[in-house]
């Protein structure tokens, strides 16, 4: 028996070496069951006692990356078989995937796009310059004589 967990022990420290960290198969694992349940990295890795130095390491950082991969599928087949029953799913979902066709920014660029419309109108040349006149506050010529001058 000892030589089985004897070999077993060889086999992960092969597979650490190979993966090029210095934690063990045990912290290995452990981080990516945290991965896989939805954890976020740093924090996953930090939980397992990996540092964030060997998570980053290529071959480890890929079996993080297929974890995490795993994880997303995972939540996008709960959403997809919730849509088929509840319509806010199906809408976020849809708002989400087709952002083009069903997101929310588009109504609201349209809006945005009307309350900034600029509009000229055309004004006669004498109420421009009672207008003027305002501004600078001398009374218009209409005002101050109760008739209009043009």
């Amino acid at each position: 028996m000892k030589e089985s967990s004897n070999s077993a022990n060889t086999t992960s420290v092969d597979i650490c070496k190979r993966l090029g960290v210095r934690a063990s198969s045990e912290e290995i694992l452990e981080l990516i069951h945290h991965v896989q349940s939805g954890v976020p990295v740093a924090v996953a890795a930090t939980a397992a006692g990996v540092s964030i130095e060997d998570a980053q390491r290529p071959l480890l950082a890929m079996l993080i990356a297929k974890a995490d991969a795993g994880y997303e599928a995972a939540l996008v087949r709960v959403l997809s078989k919730a849509a088929m029953h509840d319509w806010h799913a199906a809408a976020f979902v849809l708002e989400r995937r087709y952002p083009e066709r069903w997101g929310r920014r588009q109504a609201e660029r349209k809006s945005t796009e009307a309350s900034t419309m600029r509009i000229r109108v055309a004004v006669p040349e004498a109420a421009r310059e009672a207008a003027a006149a305002d501004v600078n506050g001398e009374p218009s010529a209409t005002r101050a004589t109760g008739k209009d001058e043009t």
